[in-house]
This record gives structure tokens, C-alpha cells and sequence, in this order.
């Protein structure tokens, strides 16, 4: 973030689930998470007025837009978030990211469930858009419908246009083949055990 302020250049940052909940600790100084009852719960968004104007969701198309708002298309897999209050209530957080959506756990309870900054390309979201696409678990609540999968492919690609803008994009041709899917394959996902 640093480079930005000083060159300018953009250095984009995503942070799901996990990566949510560590970037509003590091942000507010402070853990204000809370206990919430979101395990395997798909749920669409509650979108805020700030979603509308945002990089993130600004510019979704219909047939990503619909699905988010109206559909389970987004695989919730945690048990602590950040409030709406608490939030509110830390002045680091509200002058770094706004807030683009909500959603509220099994027993009512609010959370945020995706943000941005209002300075730099660095998105936020509790929920797991990698699931639709890549995690087949039998016992899981993911959805796996065209509608599912088109929101998961969106936000890679949006995630990876944003990467494209940064101006570190010189890598070594012997580096990018050895990183290419030859020597890195993809472990089936199927008997995975871990919830995560």
C-alpha cells in the first residue's frame, strides 16, 4: 500500500474468510470479532447503499448481480465476523474500508460479509467464492448451479484484472513455467476432511 501512496503503483490485496477477519484485526488494532453460527450456510447478499458506487460490485453484470442478491450463492464457513456495530464503533476500520454487504448467521445475528478500502484495491469478503467452483464435498451446503459458478468465475476474474494493473507484472519467463499447473496440480477435493 505503501508503493501506491509512493509511485503509485497499485499492489491489489483479497482477503476471504480468514483473510477478512485478519485484515479488520490489523486494521482496527484489535480483534472485534464476534461469535456467529455461519458454518456451511449459503446465503446471497445483503447489499448496502456503498455497494453501488464500489469496484468490487459496481459494475456486476446482471447475471451476477441477480444471483448475489437474490440467490444462496455465497458459501458462508465461519463462526466468528465483524458487526455492523463494532465497526461502527472503530474509527480505523470506518476510515479504511467501507462496507458492501451484509448477511445475519442462523440465529439472527448481523455481519459484514464483504468490504473494501476506500484508498487502495484491498476487497474483503467472509464468504467463499473459490467454493462454488473447486469444493465437492457431499455433505456441504455449496451450490454447484450455472448461476453459482458464474458468480465464483466473476470475482477470479475481477480479482485477476485488478493484479493486472499492478506494474510488477515482469516475471522471469523460467519463473512462470515453473509455477504453471505441471508442477503445481490440483489436489481433488472430494475426501478432503478439513472444513476449511
Amino acid at each position: 500500500m505503501q508503493a501506491k501512496d509512493k509511485d503509485g503503483d497499485l499492489f491489489p490485496m483479497w482477503g476471504t474468510c480468514q483473510g477478512f477477519e485478519l485484515m479488520s484485526v490489523l486494521v482496527a488494532k484489535q480483534n472485534l470479532l464476534t461469535a456467529v453460527d455461519a458454518e456451511d450456510l449459503p446465503l446471497p447478499l445483503n447489499f448496502t447503499t456503498e455497494a453501488t458506487d464500489s469496484v468490487l460490485f459496481g459494475k456486476l453484470p446482471r447475471d451476477v448481480y441477480l444471483p448475489l442478491k437474490t440467490e444462496n450463492v455465497t458459501a458462508n464457513y465461519h463462526s466468528w465476523a465483524l458487526t455492523p456495530k463494532n465497526f461502527s464503533e472503530n474509527k480505523d476500520l470506518r476510515s479504511f474500508f467501507k462496507v458492501l454487504s451484509t448477511n445475519t448467521d442462523r440465529n439472527g445475528k448481523e455481519f459484514i460479509s464483504s468490504m473494501e478500502a476506500y484508498k487502495y484495491p484491498v476487497y474483503a469478503v467472509q464468504w467463499h467464492p473459490e467454493k462454488n467452483n473447486f469444493v465437492w464435498k457431499s455433505k456441504a451446503h455449496i451450490n454447484h448451479d450455472a448461476n453459482a459458478v458464474r458468480v465464483s468465475q466473476y470475482f477470479a476474474d475481477f480479482f485477476v484484472a485488478q493484479g493486472d494493473n499492478n506494474g510488477c507484472n515482469n516475471i522471469p519467463e523460467g519463473v512462470q513455467k515453473s509455477i504453471g499447473s505441471p508442477n503445481c496440480p490440483i489436489p481433488a477435493t472430494q475426501n478432503l476432511v478439513s472444513a476449511h
